[in-house]
């Protein structure tokens, strides 16, 4: 997406910077479904953009849809848009629509049906669907209702927008207010953006956003709306780069990468561990963490390094209690100590976690 409109130099750059986000390095770190749905959400939008100029082919850009959709099946959701979007600009005849379509359908159903066998049947599916989605309605959605969770949502998903994309932010807005005033915007290309961004920010905002993991699906749009507004800065006279404007396009992608590496290892959230247990009277021997939230530009992560000296303090019958849905670093702790009692409490799931051989189950409250 970069490489063909920015260069590749460029491209190369927004990879690096992007691979120091915040939001992704923690998931990636701890080996989250998140990153691959950051990864099946760029590859929708990669694949529908190259369909639209019809340098891919309709049969290839609906299996990547479905494979998409196999890795987290909501992106079907909130990246069918972008989707029909790359589609339509394609301009197919019946013959190449149906293709698309065909291949898309043929392909999602090569990964539901053994879903649903595995499952245990289409019942089980069924009833365990319906639970997921009862929870997620129940838990503060608009769909059900629950209005109120708007504004401290929407709080939320700017903190992790913000907090995920942080410098990069500069950019679109610099380049997007040369190029109006220039009149030289692209609607092919902020339309691809909007498609790309706004069913996403609408589900999260509307429906459902329990932690920083599922804006990554977003991220990526802000990074590629940076690197073109840096390959189409206006200039004196019309028709060429501002020199001054693509160095510093340059300088702040550079500057995020080094900002942000240096921030993931520093952030060391001892305070909010102190905060979480005195209020919960937890005794000293047990460890307090958790997962992002509210408070994530100040507490961006919880370093692999600092949590392992952590665990290697505590002695052989010693509890470690991971609070607060912290999935995946309870799965991390994990690795590095297995014989160590390690227990996820996942409030908002009421349910809870051990790693010990005999009793690694899932126990429901």
């Amino acid at each position: 997406m970069v490489r063909r409109d920015a260069g590749p130099a460029l491209a190369w750059l927004v990879a690096a910077a992007f691979a120091t986000c915040p939001i992704f390095w923690h998931h990636g770190a701890c080996s989250t479904a998140y990153v691959s749905e950051c990864f099946a959400s760029t590859l929708v939008a990669a694949s529908a953009l190259a369909l639209g100029a019809r340098r891919l082919g309709f049969v290839a850009a609906g299996l990547i849809f479905a494979v998409a959709g196999g890795l987290r099946p909501n992106v079907m959701v909130t990246l069918a848009p972008v989707f029909f979007l790359g589609l339509f600009a394609a301009r197919p005849n019946r013959r190449e629509a149906a293709l698309a379509l065909g291949a898309a359908g043929l392909g999602i159903l090569g990964w539901f049906v053994p879903m649903v066998l595995a499952s245990g049947g289409w019942a089980r599916y069924r009833l365990a669907a319906a639970a997921l989605a009862g929870w997620q309605l129940d838990v503060g959605s608009v769909f059900a209702g629950k209005t109120a969770h708007l504004v401290p949502k929407a709080e939320e998903l700017g903190l992790y927008l913000v907090d995920g994309a942080n410098l990069v932010l500069v950019l679109p807005l610099l380049g997007g207010l040369a190029l109006l005033r220039q009149r030289r915007a692209s609607l092919r290309h902020l339309l691809f953006l909007l498609a790309w961004f706004l069913p996403g920010a609408f589900v999260y905002l509307a429906h459902h956003l329990p932690k920083s993991g599922y804006v990554l699906t977003l991220l990526p749009a802000f990074f590629v709306a940076a690197a073109w507004s840096c390959a189409t800065f206006p200039s004196r006279p019309a028709g060429e780069r501002r020199p001054w404007l693509w160095r510093c396009g340059v300088a702040i992608f550079l500057l995020y990468g080094l900002t942000n590496t240096i921030c993931f290892f520093v952030a060391v959230p001892g305070e909010l561990a102190e905060f979480r247990r005195a209020r919960l009277a937890v005794p000293d021997p047990v460890v307090v963490t958790g997962d992002y939230g509210r408070l994530s530009l100040r507490y961006r992560t919880y370093p692999q390094r600092q949590m392992f000296r952590e665990l290697d303090r505590l002695g052989p019958d010693d509890l470690a209690l991971f609070l607060f849905g912290a999935h995946e670093l309870h799965r991390l702790a994990s690795t590095h100590r297995p014989a160590r009692w390690l227990v996820a409490s996942s409030v908002d799931h009421a349910a809870a976690l051990s790693n010990r051989a005999e009793d690694r189950c899932l126990h429901s409250f």
